[in-house]
């Protein structure tokens, strides 16, 4: 240290002077620096939602280590990516013709980078009924195939991305199912959910829509979705929850209200990552609170979308856009008795370990 309180260079050593210079530098290249979390930078350090994949949205599965929410950090602000086949484009409110009647653009709505994808028609601002879709945990937004190709009626498809970087996708909420950690989950569940609603609201107020939203989503992306209509309903015209949960903290205690929208829920018995029983339990509550709910029980199918479920969601989403674009009263078929049948009864709760069977007692030699 020098008299005038200032420290010498020969004091820090070649440690100090490397740290020093590596501090001139990054001041000196920064430029301009914006508060921005670790969410908002993955959206360009992460690899780019993928544009032009013609694969489902439903991709995604509750698998793999959760990582918690990243608290705000400083880092140098980056430029949009440049346009091009794969991720965003420079100019987020232009559409990038993808083919014949179908297109694509993106933007930010509530903080969260989306997809928009419009399909079956030549005019992309055209008023047309609009659909949600929530992907799965490690999964991120593509455009979608499967069940959302060749729909008979024109539509726009928005295409959120969770805020968490998952591995080589993204997710949405701080922890997964299969870790019991169900607080926190519901927590995170109540948030996103909330900022889903928000995210609706302000993209309705940009683009010209006919009809109340239809919300689909797979894995945490079922779980959102029930969330989203449980606990938002005025945002939500149909919701259909796949491979979805709804945990007991977010259970309603009152009935449902006038306007909740109805629910319409696949799900496999053999589900290994989002168990089948609880759903059957969560579903069952929300119907004896007045909720129009049903679901659609698949034998084998594990934790993924099979052929068979996607024909369902076809059906499912013909019939609600139809509805949206007529203005009809019935956007989904009346509720089967799925949920009443001895074969939908949920499994008895596992107490652990397995016990091991009783040696018989010996009796006493008489």
């Amino acid at each position: 240290m020098t008299r005038d309180g200032t420290t010498s260079i020969r004091s820090f050593g070649r440690a100090g002077l490397l740290a020093l210079a590596l501090a001139t530098v990054a001041h000196e290249g920064c430029g301009a620096r914006l508060p921005v979390t670790r969410d908002a930078r993955s959206a360009s350090a992460a690899s780019p939602p993928r544009a032009l994949a013609p694969a489902t949205a439903h991709e995604g599965a509750e698998t793999g280590a959760a990582r918690s929410p990243t608290p705000a950090t400083e880092e140098t602000a980056r430029p949009s990516p440049p346009p091009g086949p794969e991720g965003f484009a420079s100019d987020p409110s232009a559409f990038r013709p993808l083919g014949p009647q179908r297109w694509v653009r993106d933007g930010e709505a509530a903080g969260l980078s989306y997809l928009e994808v419009v399909l079956g028609t030549d005019a992309p601002d055209s008023p047309l009924p609009l659909v949600l879709v929530l992907h799965g945990r490690g999964d991120r937004p593509a455009v979608p195939g499967g069940p959302y190709a060749n729909l008979s009626t024109a539509v726009r498809i928005l295409l959120p991305r969770g805020p968490q970087v998952v591995g080589d996708g993204f997710g949405w909420l701080p922890a997964v199912v299969a870790e019991g950690r169900t607080e926190l989950l519901s927590a995170g569940l109540a948030d996103v959910s909330a900022r889903l609603a928000r995210f609706i609201t302000e993209v309705r107020a940009r683009v010209p829509t006919v009809g109340a939203p239809i919300v689909a989503g797979f894995s945490q992306g079922g779980m959102l979705t029930l969330a989203l209509a449980v606990r938002h309903p005025e945002a939500v015209g149909v919701a259909f929850a796949l491979a979805g949960w709804l945990p007991p903290p977010l259970w309603p205690e009152s009935a449902a209200p006038s306007a909740a929208p109805p629910i319409r829920s696949m799900h496999a018995r053999d589900d290994e990552r989002i168990a089948f029983a609880p759903t059957v339990t969560s579903y069952r509550h929300l119907r004896s609170l007045g909720w129009d709910i049903d679901l659609h029980v698949v034998d084998a199918a594990g934790h993924r979308m099979t052929p068979e479920m996607d024909s369902q969601l076809h059906g499912w989403l013909e019939r609600a856009l139809i509805a949206a674009g007529t203005g009809q009263a019935e956007p989904v078929a009346p509720a089967s008795s799925a949920l009443d049948r001895p074969d939908t009864a949920p499994s008895p709760p596992s107490t652990g370990r397995p016990r091991r069977p009783r040696r018989p007692r010996r009796r006493p030699p008489s």
